[in-house]
């Protein structure tokens, strides 16, 4: 896939450094830092490359992936933690980390992208001053030693996604240059139906689906422009605009019959 040169590459998999595997994840880990920085000699592209991290987050850039040399890999892939019915709907844009360094007693600050974030280099955009009082497009949540912007997952590519689906099976087959210019994402997919890396969706019906999908969705919806949530004078100025022309009709029936 790299040789292709995607515009970025974002693996939906946790690797939190457990010490069983650490060994393979180094050697993973340093082929794709020479993904990003190939060398000189080798007269390759370099092609950005993100994997997830999950609750190692919370040790710091230099050790949620065991090493220094693979901060830059970093991407978040977890949720909001809110309620249930909200959790879904919403996904981290960038989520800003305290940690200490070592065993110094100074907290430190850091700004982790989500996976979506990372893989298409797109922040969410405030609205306009003036717009701003009635919609927002960013919700903060603060729990603990975790504080986030989320912005709402626009769902509509969601089955095109599911059903574009490439398997690591059928990459050999497929037309030179697939992945040129695309953004990748890698993840369980449809083979996530026996793990615990499947998420209901609002809206839709049946099965649950793969992480990897609503990842794919946060992308989306971060290159096309993030929805907007009316704010609390904005739901109550938008009853006024529904409401309004129901009373005008009401009551210009009402003059009419007195007359």
């Amino acid at each position: 896939i790299a040789a292709e040169v995607p515009r970025a590459i974002g693996l939906d998999t946790d690797f939190t450094p457990y010490p069983n595997q650490r060994a393979q994840d180094i050697a993973f880990l340093s082929h794709c830092l020479g993904l990003v920085h190939p060398r000189p000699d080798s007269h390759r592209k370099p092609v950005p490359v993100f994997v997830g991290v999950a609750e190692s987050v919370l040790l710091g850039p230099d050790l949620c992936l065991a090493d220094p040399r693979f901060r830059d890999l970093a991407a978040f892939v977890g949720f909001p933690n809110v309620e249930e019915s909200k959790s879904r709907m919403s996904i981290v844009g960038w989520l800003r980390v305290r940690y200490q360094q070592d065993d110094s007693a100074e907290t430190r600050e850091w700004i982790c992208p989500s996976l979506a974030a990372a893989v298409t280099q797109h922040r969410t955009p405030p609205p306009a001053t003036w717009i701003s009082k009635i919609v927002r497009s960013i919700d903060p949540f603060d729990f603990g030693d975790y504080a986030d912007k989320t912005f709402t997952i626009d769902y509509g590519p969601l089955e095109t996604l599911e059903d574009s689906t490439i398997s690591a099976m059928d990459i050999d087959h497929l037309d030179s240059n697939y992945f040129h210019d695309k953004y990748v994402f890698i993840g369980r997919g449809k083979l996530s139906h026996d793990t615990g890396d499947r998420y209901p969706i609002p809206g839709r019906r049946g099965d649950a689906h793969a992480g990897v999908y609503v990842h794919a969705c946060a992308a989306y919806t971060l290159l096309r422009g993030v929805l907007f949530t009316p704010t609390k004078p904005g739901s109550l100025l938008l009853d006024v605009i529904v409401a309004l022309p129901v009373i005008l009709i009401v009551a210009a029936i009402r003059v009419r019959y007195r007359r």
